[in-house]
C-alpha cells in the first residue's frame, strides 16, 4: 500500500523513511474514511437529520489527505485524523447504531498500526496508553454497563491506541531501523581510530542537529558531545555564518558534497572566542548527514584576504569610474575651447576677425591649452606614483628662491579673485637636499587650492621654516573650511568634496592634494591638515632637509597614513582634493 500512495506524498519530503510513513498514513486516512462512511450509513437511514454524515465523512477524509500532501506534516495530520475518527465514532455510538460491528471495524485499524509501530515497544508506555484509553472511554460512557457503552469503551481504546501508535512512529529515527541500530552505528565514532584523525567525525540529523561526534570535538570546541546535541551545535555557530551552515545542510540533503567555513564559539574561561572551523558534509544511505570538522585558520585567513581584495577591487572600480567622469570633463572643456576658437579664426564662411579679436582668441586657446597640459601632467604624475616609477631628483637649493615662481602664479590668480597673498620665511632657513620640482609643485597646488576656495576679501599666507631636521611648508587660508567627516577622504586621487555653492564655480580633476601627499611621501615627508568650517584651512607639508634613500609609495592607499587630521565642525562645502 505504501508504494501505491507514494505519488501523493509531498515532493519536498525526500527522506525515503518519511515518504513510506506518509504513504502508510494516506492508506490509514482512506481506511478510516471508508469505515466511518460505513458506520454512518445505518445512522442516516434511521435518523434523517444525519443524512449528510456519510458525505461529511468523505469530505473530511479528502481534506486530511490534501493537507498531508500539501504540507508533508504527518504528525499533525495523524492527530487530526485520530480526533476526527474518535469524534465521529463516539457520536455514532452514542446513538446506538450497530455498536458491536462498528467497534470491531474501528479496532481493525489500530491492530495493524499498533503492530507496525510497536514491534519493539516500551511496555510501560503501552500500558499507560491502554489505561488512559480505558479511563477516558469509561468517563465518556459514565461507567455504564450497557452494551453500547461497553462497545464505546472498546472503540475509544482502539482509536487512542491507533493515535498513540502514529505518534510513536513519528518519533522514530529518519530510517526505519530501530533506535538500537542507530546507537550501534554511532558507536563507531568511539573507535580509537577516530581519536587519531586530525579533525572530528560527526553525525547530524537531516535538519542539521548533532546526533553524535567523535571525542576529538572536545579539543575542537572545548565541550563534549553531550553539550552539543540537538540545537546546541547550531547555537555555537557565529550569527553571521549560520546561513552558510544551513546552505551546506540543504546541499548535503540533496546528495551534494557540501563545504562550509564558519566561526564557532569555543568554550573558554575568559571572554567569548570564535574558532575558524571547516566542515564537509555528505548524506549516508540512511539519510543522515555525516560531517568532518577541522580547525582551519589558514583557509579562513585566505578567505578574508580574498574578501579584502574584492573590496579593494570595488574601490578601484569606483576610482576608475570617477576618473573617467572627471577627466572626460576636464579634457573636453579646454579641447572644445581650443577647437572652437581655432575654427572661428580659420573658417572661410565668416569674415576674418580683427587683430584684437584674433589676439583674444589666441589667448583663450593658450589658456585652454595650459589648463589641458596641467591636467595631463597631473594624471601622468599620479600614474607614475601609483606604479612606483616616479623619479625623485634631489639637489641642494634655497627654498625661499624656489618659492618665487609658485608665489607669482598664486598672486596673479589671487588678484583676479580679490584675495591677498603674503609670504613668510623663517630666519633659520638654509639650503635643503630635496627634489626642487616636487617642492615647487607642492607649493603651486597648495596655493592654488587656498586661493580658489577663499572668498573675495580673504587672505592666504605661505610660510617656510626649518627646524634643523625637517623643511616645512605651511599654507593658511581664511576660506570655507572642510567638514570633519570629509577630512579622511582628502589626498585620494579624483576625490572632490561636495555641496559647496562656492566650489561649484571652480573646476578641478581632484588631483591637487593627492599629488601633494604623494610628492611629500616620496621624499620621506608627510602632510598634515587642520580645518574648521567657516574659519579656513591650514595645510603643512614636512620634508627631511637631508632627503631619504628608501622609496615611498603610499599614494594609492585610501587611509590617511601619517597625515594628522584634527576635528572641526560640519560643513556644506566642497573642496577639490
Amino acid at each position: 500500500m505504501s508504494a501505491a500512495f507514494d505519488r501523493f506524498v509531498n515532493r519536498d519530503v525526500t527522506d525515503p523513511a518519511r515518504r513510506r510513513r506518509q504513504s502508510r498514513l494516506f492508506g490509514a486516512i482512506l481506511t478510516i474514511t471508508v469505515l466511518l462512511i460505513v458506520l454512518s450509513v445505518p445512522l442516516s437511514s434511521t435518523e434523517p437529520a444525519y443524512l449528510a454524515f456519510p458525505f461529511l465523512a468523505g469530505a473530511v477524509g479528502c481534506i486530511l489527505s490534501a493537507l498531508l500532501s500539501a504540507t508533508g506534516r504527518e504528525t499533525l495530520c495523524a492527530i487530526l485524523t485520530g480526533l476526527f475518527a474518535f469524534s465521529f465514532a463516539a457520536l455514532t455510538l452514542a446513538k446506538g447504531a450497530n455498536a458491536p460491528g462498528i467497534a470491531l471495524l474501528i479496532m481493525a485499524v489500530p491492530v495493524v498500526e499498533v503492530w507496525w509501530a510497536l514491534r519493539r515497544p516500551v511496555l510501560t508506555g503501552f500500558a499507560a496508553t491502554l489505561a488512559a484509553g480505558t479511563g477516558l472511554g469509561a468517563l465518556l460512557t459514565g461507567w455504564s454497563t450497557s452494551s453500547a457503552s461497553l462497545w464505546g469503551v472498546t472503540a475509544s481504546v482502539g482509536l487512542l491506541l491507533w493515535i498513540s501508535s502514529l505518534l510513536l512512529r513519528m518519533r522514530q529515527p529518519s530510517s526505519d531501523a530501530p533506535m538500537a541500530e542507530l546507537q550501534a552505528d554511532t558507536k563507531l565514532l568511539s573507535y580509537p581510530l577516530m581519536e587519531n584523525l586530525p579533525g572530528v567525525v560527526a553525525i547530524f540529523a537531516r535538519d542539521g542537529e548533532l546526533l553524535d561526534a567523535s571525542g576529538a570535538i572536545e579539543d575542537l570546541l572545548g565541550v563534549g558531545t553531550a553539550h552539543l546535541l540537538g540545537a546546541s551545535f547550531f547555537e555555537r555557530i557565529h550569527v553571521g555564518d549560520r546561513v552558510l551552515w544551513l546552505n551546506a545542510v540543504a546541499d548535503a540533503r540533496e546528495g551534494k558534497e557540501a563545504r562550509a567555513l564558519m566561526r564557532m564559539r569555543v568554550a573558554t574561561s575568559g571572554e567569548v572566542t570564535f574558532s575558524d572551523i571547516a566542515v564537509r558534509l555528505s548524506a549516508d544511505p540512511e539519510g543522515r548527514l555525516v560531517g568532518f570538522l577541522v580547525h582551519d585558520p589558514e583557509t579562513a585567513e585566505r578567505q578574508r584576504e580574498l574578501e579584502a581584495l574584492r573590496e579593494e577591487a570595488k574601490v578601484l572600480a569606483n576610482v576608475r569610474n570617477r576618473f573617467l567622469a572627471t577627466v572626460s570633463h576636464e579634457l573636453r572643456t579646454p579641447l572644445n575651447a581650443i577647437i572652437g576658437f581655432a575654427d572661428m579664426m580659420c573658417c572661410d564662411t565668416v569674415p576674418m576677425p580683427s587683430v584684437e579679436r584674433q589676439r583674444e582668441y589666441a589667448g583663450l586657446i593658450s589658456c585652454s591649452g595650459g589648463h589641458l597640459l596641467k591636467v595631463v601632467n597631473a594624471i601622468l604624475d599620479v600614474s607614475k606614483m601609483e606604479a612606483g616609477t616616479y623619479t625623485v631628483q634631489r639637489e641642494l637649493f634655497d627654498p625661499a628662491e624656489a618659492l618665487d615662481m609658485p608665489l607669482s602664479i598664486a598672486i596673479q590668480q589671487a588678484e583676479a579673485e580679490g584675495v591677498s597673498v603674503t609670504r613668510s620665511v623663517g630666519g633659520n632657513m638654509r639650503q635643503v637636499n630635496a627634489d626642487r620640482r616636487s617642492v615647487q609643485q607642492i607649493l603651486i597646488n597648495l596655493l592654488s587650492n587656498a586661493v580658489k576656495f577663499t572668498p573675495s576679501g580673504g587672505r592666504v599666507e605661505v610660510e617656510l621654516n626649518d627646524d634643523g631636521r625637517n623643511f616645512t611648508m605651511t599654507v593658511r587660508d581664511t576660506g570655507i573650511g572642510i567638514a570633519e567627516e570629509d577630512l579622511p577622504r582628502l589626498g585620494k586621487p579624483f576625490v572632490q568634496l561636495e555641496d559647496s555653492s562656492l566650489s561649484r564655480q571652480h573646476e578641478g580633476a581632484g588631483l591637487g592634494l593627492s599629488l601633494v601627499r604623494g610628492l611629500a611621501e616620496l621624499q620621506g615627508g608627510m602632510m598634515r591638515i587642520h580645518s574648521r568650517v567657516g574659519e579656513g584651512t591650514t595645510v603643512t607639508v614636512s620634508i627631511p632637509n637631508r632627503g631619504v634613500d628608501e622609496p615611498h609609495k603610499l599614494i594609492t592607499d585610501a587611509r590617511p597614513h601619517e597625515s594628522s587630521i584634527e576635528p572641526n565642525h560640519d560643513c556644506e562645502q566642497r573642496r577639490t582634493a
